[in-house]
């Protein structure tokens, strides 16, 4: 295995364990954290854009805050698996064992399986439940992740052959 292969794997572990370190956080903690960052991002919009008053007591208001923290949760679920694809798809594709077909698949796979292998270690945890939602949440982040990593890896390739052609009729 090349160094290239090696920091990857190393990466797409150190991704895993900070998607279990996520998950293991009981209920409470897990929603009081999401809560703050959201609060923190409020505070920021409305000193940017200079909000009126009234705008930033509704923003403030429980049922603001509850309904936001709903989707960012969810967007920090598509963004984490997200992630961890593009990580798995480097790796497998810089190990140069597999197709792009191969790599994409086997990748998904490996996402989709730990998503739902954290869904169902969320169940042992103290407020946390598994929900079949979040695993179909999870596998968009994993395969929105591959499509943009296919469509880059082509691009690249696109760009090192017209350059290769480029430097054979400038040699000519």
């Amino acid at each position: 295995m090349n160094k290239k292969a090696i920091v990857l794997l190393i990466l797409v572990i150190l991704w895993m364990g900070f998607i279990f370190y996520m998950s293991n956080s009981i209920g409470s903690e897990s929603g009081s954290k999401s809560k703050n960052i959201i609060m923190f991002i409020v505070n920021k919009y409305d000193k940017i854009t200079s909000a009126s008053k009234e705008r930033i007591e509704y923003h403030k208001s429980e049922e603001f805050i509850k309904k936001v923290n709903f989707y960012f949760r969810k967007v920090c679920h598509f963004s984490e698996y997200f992630i961890l694809e593009i990580l798995l798809f480097s790796f497998l594709i810089v190990l140069n064992h597999y197709t792009l077909l191969k790599c994409s698949l086997f990748s998904i796979g490996i996402s989709i399986l730990y998503a739902a292998s954290d869904e169902f270690h969320q169940t042992f945890v103290n407020g946390r439940s598994g929900q079949i939602k979040d695993v179909l949440i999870d596998s968009s982040g994993a395969i929105i992740g591959t499509l943009l990593v296919v469509i880059i890896y082509r691009i690249i390739k696109k760009i090192k052959k017209s350059n290769q052609n480029i430097l054979y009729l400038l040699n000519k």
